[in-house]
């Protein structure tokens, strides 16, 4: 279980994937073993990433290769004295920071948006029975049945973030 983040999980048919994870299909994890890996792996729970300041946001704006030359020759046009050239240089550049800002600050709300109305459902053995869990937000909620069918939605019903 030394290289697990290098897998293509994707790519491996179960048994595989189970004989990696150095668990037995058939009866699940030890309720020892669980906590033992808890302990050593932490909780599977989704982690929210760090956001960027606004400040941050704006700046980046400028780190474009156009934005550099443009802001050069708002520079040279400027030390030649042509004050209007680069007035009018520096207020294209300043637009185009504040547009690519506003449009970024959307399509970041869009996407927490997006994110909140995502559901996440896993169904595992645990103790030789089917556990249903559901991530809402940071709270896992898990419901062990006899038998579960991932496959089958009315059986693995689950609630939605947010």
């Amino acid at each position: 279980m030394k290289q697990l983040t290098r897998t293509d999980w994707h790519q491996l048919r179960c048994a595989q994937a189970a004989g990696l994870l150095e668990s037995d299909p058939a009866t699940g994890l030890a309720q020892a073993e669980v906590e033992a890996r808890m302990r050593q792996f932490g909780p599977n729970r989704m982690t929210a990433h760090k956001r960027v300041s606004e400040w941050m946001r704006f700046a980046l704006q400028f780190n474009q290769p156009l934005l550099y030359i443009l802001i050069a020759a708002t520079v040279i046009t400027a030390a030649l004295g042509e004050w209007v050239d680069a007035a009018v240089i520096f207020c294209v550049v300043l637009i185009n920071a504040v547009i690519g800002y506003l449009q970024e600050a959307k399509a970041e709300k869009a996407i927490e948006a997006l994110a909140n109305m995502v559901e996440v459902r896993s169904c595992g053995l645990l103790r030789r029975s089917w556990c249903r869990a559901m991530w809402c937000c940071s709270n896992p909620a898990i419901e062990c049945r006899p038998t579960c069918d991932c496959s089958n939605s009315a059986t693995c019903t689950s609630r939605k973030r947010g």
